[in-house]
C-alpha cells in the first residue's frame, strides 16, 4: 500500500532573508518601538522645557528668578559721627565704585595692593569663597576705584542656577548669549547690563576636566564705572 509523504519544508535561502529585511527597512526607515518613541518624546519635552526656562529667566527675572548671595555685601560698616559723606557707586562684594584704597583696607584688612600700569593700584581680597579685584585710579583722580571684578568657582551650582540668580538680582540684561564650547562638554554664557553710571558684565563657564570627572562652573562678574573722570578728580588745594 503506497503512502504519501510530505516533502520537508525547505529553509529560505539566506539571500532571500536579506532581501526581505532590506525591503522591510526601506518601507519603514524610521521604525522605532513604542518604548523608544516615548523616550524620544520625553527627551524633546525636557530640552524644550530647559530652553523655555532660560528664556523666562532672562525676559522675566522678577517672576522666574530667585535672588542669591551674588554680589553679597561685605562686613557691616560703621560711619563715625561727622565723617564726610562719600558718593558711593555700584557695590559688589562689600566695596563700591568710587571707594579709596584706605577705605577698602578698612573693610578688608587682608587686601593686597599692587602697582598698576596706568599709575593706579590694584587691590585683591578674598570674600564669600571667591576672589575680588579692585582697580583704583591714580592720585590725579583721587585714587577712586573705577572697576571691581569677582570670581567664584562652584562644584554644585549649574549655569542655569547662576543665570537665575543673576537675573533675579540685576534684572533683565541688555544682551545675553550661551554657546557650547567646541571640542569639550562645556558651555559658556555671557550677560551684559548697562545703567547710567555702571556697566556690568557676567561670564559663566561650565566645563568638565579632560578625560571626565566632576564639572566645575566659574562665574566672573565685572562692574565698570561709567561716570566721567571729573567725578574722580582730586580736590583743588585750598587757597591760603
Amino acid at each position: 500500500m503506497a503512502t504519501e509523504t510530505t516533502p520537508p519544508a525547505t529553509r529560505r535561502d539566506a539571500k532571500d532573508d536579506s532581501e526581505l529585511d532590506e525591503d522591510f527597512l526601506a518601507a519603514e526607515p524610521h521604525r522605532m518601538t513604542l518604548g523608544m518613541r516615548l523616550m524620544y518624546i520625553v527627551l524633546l519635552l525636557v530640552v524644550a522645557g530647559m530652553v523655555g526656562y532660560l528664556v523666562l529667566i532672562i525676559l522675566f527675572p522678577e517672576q522666574f528668578a530667585s535672588p542669591s548671595w551674588i554680589g553679597a555685601k561685605g562686613p557691616k560698616q560703621t560711619t563715625a559721627a561727622g565723617a564726610a559723606k562719600i558718593d558711593k557707586g555700584f557695590e559688589l562684594g562689600g566695596v563700591w565704585l568710587g571707594i579709596t584704597p584706605d577705605q577698602a583696607r578698612a573693610i578688608y584688612p587682608t587686601t593686597r595692593f599692587e602697582a598698576a600700569a596706568d599709575g593706579g593700584r590694584t587691590g585683591t581680597f578674598p570674600h564669600h569663597d571667591g576672589e575680588y579685584q579692585v582697580s583704583f585710579h591714580g592720585a590725579d583722580k583721587g585714587e577712586r576705584a573705577h572697576r571691581i571684578a569677582s570670581q567664584h568657582v562652584f562644584r554644585e551650582a549649574s549655569y542655569v542656577d547662576l543665570l537665575s540668580d543673576l537675573a533675579g538680582k540685576y534684572g533683565k540684561p541688555r544682551a545675553s548669549a550661551c554657546t557650547a564650547e567646541e571640542g569639550s562638554s562645556g558651555i559658556q554664557c555671557s550677560l551684559q547690563w548697562e545703567r547710567s553710571d555702571v556697566a556690568l558684565d557676567a561670564l559663566i563657564r561650565t566645563a568638565a576636566p579632560p578625560g571626565g570627572g566632576e564639572a566645575r562652573t566659574t562665574l566672573t562678574v565685572t562692574a565698570t564705572d561709567l561716570r566721567p573722570d571729573s567725578a574722580f578728580a582730586a580736590p583743588a588745594p585750598a587757597k591760603q
